[in-house]
């Protein structure tokens, strides 16, 4: 009698036995499937980070070319750009979110567009403490520097970069005129690179740097 009792209630342990394996699978499988769709959400979220940054990279730089084209324009001139504002309004278009400016001897002279700018006018980079390290650092090295994200003497935050000119003289030594400079605002800047279109994507995003002098975030 025992013996039968035992036998009966064999199948039903087999069956909760199975069920309850069946479950655990389900549990597992459902596991691995939130793990594999983490995964190519991130590899998703990586793929559209880097094509956005290569496009604001490409950007940028198109911007900092300008200071090359306006070196150009200065040495042709001996140090003079006749009509900078007529010439500078129609370099404008190739570089969204610039303002272009001549500094000779360091001092802000030129910008277009001035409108924005009326404060950077007579603005000597030399004798600003949070802007000489990289214009003495230019002078001294011949290239470009780019300095910043700050906040802006005429409002704003900004990034700078400044080309050094150097002219040659009657006996073939070279002399320093100034500076070419680019002024990049943020966000003005970021516009052509759409950023805003990765929020109608369903992504969250943050564009930042590690301060050269705090070593802190900056965002």
């Amino acid at each position: 009698m025992g013996l039968q009792i035992a036998l009966q209630r064999q199948p039903r342990l087999v069956g909760i036995a199975m069920f309850v394996v069946s479950v655990i699978a389900a549990t597992a499988l459902v596991g691995i499937s939130e793990v594999y769709r983490l995964q190519k959400a991130q590899v998703e979220a990586a793929n559209v980070a880097n094509d956005y940054a290569r496009v604001l990279q490409q950007n940028i730089e198109r911007s900092l070319s300008a200071t090359y084209a306006l070196a150009a324009l200065v040495q042709q001139g001996n140090g003079r750009i006749t009509n900078f504002d007529r010439i500078a309004r129609q370099m404008l278009p190739f570089y969204p979110g610039a303002t272009l400016m001549l500094l000779p001897d360091g001092v802000v002279r030129n910008s277009y567009p001035l409108r924005g700018n009326e404060s950077a006018i007579g603005h000597d980079v030399f004798k600003d403490p949070a802007r000489s390290k990289e214009a003495f650092l230019a002078k001294e090295t011949g290239k470009l520097t780019l300095a910043g994200p700050f906040d802006l003497k005429q409002g704003g935050v900004g990034a700078v970069a400044r080309f050094p000119v150097f002219l040659d003289g009657a006996q073939g030594q070279r002399s320093f005129w100034g500076f070419t400079t680019v002024l990049l605002r943020f966000p003005q800047t970021l516009d052509p690179a759409r950023l805003a279109s990765l929020e109608a994507l369903g992504f969250n995003y943050e564009l930042w740097r590690i301060h050269p002098d705090s070593g802190r975030k900056q965002i």
